[in-house]
């Protein structure tokens, strides 16, 4: 039923991107061998009834004073299981007990933080910071021109695609985000701009539906989707 669950649900039918999938195979991972050392069972031998709210709340406290998860890892942990045990319940009418013991299982507060803000006259510094009279410095500049003015993930950024860019009527980009998900953000003038001289630099023979991505690195005199490493390295 887990392989159901993983490789079935989250991947055929939800559609969800290979992270989110690799984040629900984590927690049930983690759950089943704490399970297995707890109990004293092969990992084939795990059941349901084996996992009941007090082994759950064991488990989460475990997931946080062991394994020094925050509280809102040890959340979403929780959140997965749950997702798990909805959906084993609802392939096995039997099994809608132990949903519904797991869903009493509460989820944790998570402490209040204050965000500070950077000034105008930080963010600027840091805008300025790549050598713009090299490619390379030009292509840094726009790429964090980019991310700051949009609020894209690095995820999004790096699956941006020439055809994802609308300049014409109400210049907007669409991007991508976890889940199959998309949102289309409108981009300002300055950004337009700027963006032009980056499509005209590193873009100059693409057409506006091609499904080149708009920032690139070269691996064997090949354009290939940068990674997220490369964004943040």
């Amino acid at each position: 039923m887990v392989h159901r669950f993983l490789m079935v649900f989250l991947t055929e039918e939800k559609k969800c991107s290979p992270n989110t999938v690799r984040s629900y195979r984590k927690a049930l991972e983690l759950l089943f061998d704490y399970v297995k050392e707890q109990r004293g069972v092969s990992l084939g031998k795990v059941t349901f009834d084996m996992i009941d709210r007090e082994l759950m709340a064991d488990f989460l406290n475990y997931l946080e004073q062991n394994r020094g998860c925050s509280t809102v890892t040890r959340n979403h942990r929780l959140e997965c299981i749950r997702a798990f045990y909805k959906y084993a319940a609802q392939e096995d009418i039997a099994l809608v007990t132990y949903y519904d013991e797991i869903q009493k299982v509460k989820v944790a507060k998570v402490p209040e933080t204050i965000v500070e803000h950077m000034s105008t006259n930080a963010i600027q510094s840091i805008l300025s910071q790549p050598d713009t009279s090299t490619d390379r410095g030009k292509r840094d500049a726009f790429l964090m021109l980019f991310l700051y003015k949009t609020g894209a993930r690095v995820q999004e950024l790096v699956d941006v695609r020439i055809c994802d860019i609308q300049l014409s009527d109400t210049p907007r980009v669409l991007l991508h985000g976890k889940g199959a998900k998309s949102r289309a953000i409108p981009l300002r003038d300055d950004v337009v701009q700027h963006l032009k001289k980056y499509l005209a630099l590193f873009h100059e023979s693409e057409s506006q539906y091609s499904d080149q991505y708009l920032f690139y690195s070269v691996r064997n005199q090949k354009k290939k989707r940068m990674t997220e490493q490369n964004v943040r390295s």
